[in-house]
């Protein structure tokens, strides 16, 4: 009598290369040995590049020596290919660990039940690794859950890619109850074609502003043509970009107040931990604003390492220019008429920035590169 299901955790993109991945993978772990997985899934870039260094590979390997009774499976990505010097060539790895490599195979663990997939990179770049021998349709019908892991992007999100694009419908042919994918950082929701569950768990912790909000693993159970998974969070720390309008401009240290205020008031309990990206923005009435650097100093005595734009457009003083009986008197008069006609916020801000360069040309303030890029004197 088969197994009904199977409990999985579903990772991908760790990018193992320094701490904040060890201390990722090791909540990882600690979240295996709580929750009592059959099968640890990791979609591809384990590792952030094929050569690892000794401490780094023995600290992994520690970590899943706590896990003797999970199958842990790995399908190498674009970042850790199975190559010649790889460290999964070259290195020795625990016995419950299945490497795949390579077009798309299969192993069977007949103690739960599972025939398990999956293929890897073997370079930077592949084609088309979800091939197999065989064109027929995977599900055999002999009852084992149909479980696949894989590194690439998936079309039609995608439409062409060298890092093994992989269409949609053979997710819908092949007839797996789930395939785990991993590449892609940000996280999908747990998604179906045909009778095949997918999803793409995103990456566990954030390297940068691209990568926002809560990151984590997918956790739960999989079983013929069934998937119940939950998200974990697993990341500690945040990329959070805020923006901030001011309409007046006193000093950096008062804006600087201001956004600490913000802060503060909006993630109170994590404020101190997560990175920020700050944008100021706003009209001001004439040319002074916020000088990044020195706002940027008075945030790092709370914040952790922030950043900050400023995006501030100068408010012209239209009954002053208006009055002017010349070119630019002519020019203040048809952007005024296209900053009040703007369909948008993003079109407003564009004119109001265009109308700011143009005053400043006028003045001799702007010269144009040789790329015909504005740059401010």
């Amino acid at each position: 009598m088969r197994i009904k299901s199977v409990k999985i955790l579903h990772c991908a993109d760790l990018h193992i290369g320094d701490h904040e991945g060890i201390r990722t993978f090791e909540t990882i772990i600690s979240l295996c040995n709580d929750e009592k997985p059959a099968i640890l899934l990791i979609a591809g870039d384990f590792f952030d590049r094929i050569n690892v260094s000794a401490n780094i590979f023995g600290t992994v390997i520690s970590l899943i020596s706590q896990l003797p009774d999970t199958v842990v499976a790995i399908a190498p990505g674009n970042h850790d290919p199975f190559s010649a010097d790889s460290v999964y060539n070259i290195r020795e790895w625990p016995e419950n660990v299945i490497i795949f490599r390579d077009k798309l195979s299969s192993v069977i663990l007949e103690d739960i039940g599972v025939r398990l997939w999956g293929c890897g990179f073997t370079s930077y770049y592949a084609d088309e690794l979800w091939q197999t021998e065989s064109s027929e349709n995977i599900e055999s019908g002999d009852g084992y859950i149909e479980i696949c892991v894989m590194h690439g992007d998936l079309a039609p999100q995608v439409s062409s890619s060298p890092y093994n694009l992989i269409p949609q419908e053979i997710l819908k042919d092949f007839g797996f109850d789930y395939v785990a994918l991993g590449h892609v950082h940000k996280r999908t929701p747990v998604m179906k074609a045909g009778r095949t569950f997918y999803s793409y768990s995103g990456c566990p912790y954030a390297r940068g502003f691209d990568e926002p909000g809560d990151l984590g693993v997918y956790i739960g159970e999989v079983g013929k043509s069934s998937c119940e998974l939950r998200f974990v969070k697993t990341n500690s720390r945040r990329y959070i970009t805020e923006e901030i309008v001011i309409d007046s401009f006193g000093s950096n240290l008062s804006v600087s107040e201001r956004i600490i205020d913000l802060i503060r008031d909006k993630y109170p309990s994590s404020y101190a931990v997560d990175r920020f990206k700050i944008i100021v923005k706003g009209e001001l009435p004439d040319g002074n604003m916020p000088d990044p650097f020195s706002v940027t100093d008075h945030l790092s005595k709370v914040l952790s390492d922030p950043r900050v734009e400023v995006k501030t457009i100068v408010r012209p003083d239209y009954e002053k220019l208006a009055g002017e009986g010349s070119l630019k008197g002519l020019f203040l008069g048809k952007m005024k008429a296209r900053v009040e006609s703007a369909g948008s916020e993003e079109e407003r801000e564009l004119a109001l920035r265009a109308l700011e360069y143009g005053l400043k040309a006028f003045e001799g303030e702007v010269k144009i590169d040789e790329d015909n890029v504005c740059l401010d004197r």
